[in-house]
C-alpha cells in the first residue's frame, strides 16, 4: 500500500495565462489537484496560490511559503498541474526537481505532464518541456514589450497611476483627464517657482497649509489611510520637470534588462517614448518655458558646480562648508573665483579656494593609489569585477552540470554534491555583492569613488575619510 503523503498543492496564474481561458484558472487547478489527492488517499496540508505572478520569478510569496513548509517537513509531496506552474526558467525548475526537492526528501508531481520524481520519469522529456516553457516565457516577454512600446508611442498612458494633477479618464483608461483640485495645486507650484521661490520654500508653504502630498492624495482618493508623508524639495522639483503638465507623455524611462531579471533600471534618453499633445495641459507653454529657463539658466554643469557637494565639513566645528562663486573683470575678461567658507565661522578663518582643495585631494589620492598599487584597490568597481566574474563562472558550471545530468553523464550523488557546493558559493558571492551595493558610492571623477567626507581646517589642512570595505580609514 502506498504511503499517505502530506501534500502541498501549488497553483500559479500570471496575467499572460489569462489568454488560455478557464482551463488554466486558479480554481480549475485547485479542483483538479484536490480531486487527484482524494483518489490517491493523500492528505492536503495547504493549497499555495500565486495569482498574477510570472513564472520567471521564483521570489513569489506563496512559493516561498511552500518551500518553508518543505524545509520544515510539513509537506513531503509538492503537486502542480504542470511544470509551467512551477516556473518557466528551465535551469531553476531543473534545480528544484533534481536537487532541492530530493535533498529534503520531498516528492514532486506535475500531473498533466506525467512528471513524478518517485517514478524516475524520462529525464530528457522533462528537460524538453522545461526548455519549451522557458522559450514561451521569453517569447511572451518580447511580445509584451513590443505592445507596450507601440501603445506608448501612440500616445496611450501606460502607468499604474496618473501624474499628480490628473486621473485616468473614465471613458478611456489610457487617457489622462484633469483632476481640478490637484491641478490647482500644480498651478500654484509653477506660479511660485516662476516668481522666484525655491523648491524647499514651495514645499514648506504647502506643508504649512496642510495640503496632502501626491502619494497621500492618491491614497485618500482610493479611500485608503494616508501614509503621513510631506512635501519635499525633490517632489516639487519632479513636478516642475514633468512634461505631462504641458500635455506631453514621456514614458518607458525605466525597464528590466531581460525577462528573467525583473529589476527596473534607467533607460537611455534616446529610447524613451515621447509624444506631444496627448491630453489637456494644466500649465501654459509660457509659464513652462519661464520655469525651465529659471531652473537651467546661468547654471553650470553639475559635474563642475557640485564636485564636492555634500562632502565638505569644517574640521574645527564640524559644520558643512558653503561654496562661494565670485566673478570679477580682470583685464577686460571675466574671471571666476570659487572658494569654500565655514558656515559657523563668522571671521572666515577657515577658508580654502577650490583650486587649492582640488590640488590637495589629488595629491592625497595619488599617494593613496601608490600605496594600493599591489592590487588591493578600494574602488567599488575594481572590487566588484572579480566577484561578478566568479559569479558568471559558477552559473556556467551549474548549467553544464545540469546538462551532463540530463545526458546521463553524471551520477545523481555526484551531481547533488557538486550542485550543493556551487549553490552555497553563489549565495556567498551574492551576499558579498550586496554588501558592496550597500556601501555609499560617491561618483566623482576627481575622487575616484573613494572620498566619503572631506574635512577642511585652518591653513588649508585637508583630511579625507573613505571606506575600504573593512571599515573607515583616514588620511593623511
Amino acid at each position: 500500500m502506498e504511503q499517505t503523503y502530506h501534500v502541498g498543492i501549488y497553483a500559479r496564474l500570471s496575467r499572460d495565462d489569462d489568454r488560455q481561458g478557464e482551463s488554466v484558472s486558479i480554481e480549475n487547478q485547485r479542483l483538479m489537484l484536490q480531486r487527484h489527492c482524494a483518489l490517491q488517499g493523500w492528505e492536503v496540508v495547504e493549497t499555495f496560490v500565486d495569482d498574477g505572478w510570472s513564472g520567471t520569478n521564483f521570489d513569489r510569496p506563496a512559493f516561498r511559503r511552500l518551500m518553508e513548509a518543505v524545509r520544515q517537513k510539513r509537506v513531503d509531496l509538492v503537486l502542480v498541474k504542470d511544470l509551467s506552474r512551477l516556473g518557466r526558467d528551465y535551469i531553476q525548475v531543473g534545480k528544484y526537481t533534481d536537487c532541492i526537492f530530493p535533498y529534503y526528501g520531498c516528492r514532486f508531481v506535475a500531473l498533466n505532464d506525467g512528471v513524478d520524481t518517485l517514478r524516475q520519469n524520462d529525464d530528457v522529456t522533462m528537460i524538453f518541456k522545461n526548455v519549451i516553457n522557458d522559450i514561451y516565457a521569453r517569447d511572451t516577454s518580447k511580445k509584451i514589450r513590443a505592445v507596450r512600446r507601440a501603445n506608448a508611442e501612440s500616445g496611450k498612458f501606460m502607468g499604474y497611476k496618473a501624474p499628480y494633477g490628473y486621473v485616468k479618464s473614465a471613458e478611456e483608461k489610457h487617457r489622462l483627464a484633469i483632476d481640478p483640485a490637484a491641478a490647482e495645486v500644480v498651478r500654484r507650484i509653477f506660479a511660485l517657482r516662476k516668481n522666484g521661490a525655491g523648491f524647499q520654500t514651495i514645499a514648506d508653504q504647502l506643508n504649512e497649509e496642510r495640503i496632502l502630498p501626491p502619494r497621500d492624495y492618491f491614497l485618500v482618493s482610493k479611500e485608503e489611510a494616508p501614509a503621513g508623508g510631506a512635501w519635499s524639495r525633490e517632489t516639487v522639483r519632479a513636478i516642475l520637470k514633468n512634461e505631462a503638465y504641458i500635455g506631453n507623455l514621456v514614458q518607458l524611462k525605466q525597464g528590466s534588462l531581460s525577462y528573467k531579471d525583473h529589476r527596473q533600471r534607467q533607460r537611455p534618453a534616446e529610447t524613451w517614448a515621447r509624444v506631444e499633445g496627448t491630453h489637456t495641459p494644466i500649465i501654459d507653454r509660457e509659464t513652462w518655458q519661464a520655469v525651465r529657463t529659471l531652473d537651467t539658466g546661468g547654471r553650470r554643469p553639475r559635474s563642475t558646480a557640485s564636485l564636492f557637494s555634500g562632502l565638505l565639513y569644517c574640521k574645527n566645528c564640524g559644520k558643512a562648508m558653503k561654496r562661494i562663486v565670485n566673478r570679477k573683470m580682470r583685464g577686460g575678461v571675466e574671471r571666476e573665483y570659487v572658494y569654500y567658507l565655514c558656515r559657523g565661522d563668522p571671521g572666515h578663518s577657515c577658508c580654502i579656494s577650490e583650486p587649492v582643495l582640488k590640488e590637495a585631494v589629488q595629491r592625497e589620492l595619488r599617494s593613496h593609489s601608490d600605496r594600493e598599487s599591489a592590487g588591493k584597490g578600494t574602488s567599488l568597481e575594481y572590487r566588484r569585477r572579480p566577484l561578478e566574474k566568479r559569479q558568471r563562472e559558477v552559473a556556467g558550471f551549474i548549467r553544464r552540470l545540469y546538462e551532463d545530468r540530463a545526458k546521463g553523464a553524471l551520477a545523481r550523488e555526484t551531481y547533488e554534491r557538486l550542485m550543493e557546493g556551487y549553490e552555497e558559493e553563489l549565495r556567498q558571492l551574492e551576499t558579498r555583492l550586496n554588501r558592496l551595493d550597500q556601501e555609499k558610492e560617491v561618483t566623482r571623477e576627481l575622487l575616484w569613488n573613494l572620498a566619503e567626507r572631506i574635512e577642511v581646517g585652518a591653513h588649508h589642512e585637508v583630511c579625507i575619510r573613505y571606506r575600504t570595505g573593512e571599515g573607515a580609514a583616514v588620511f593623511p
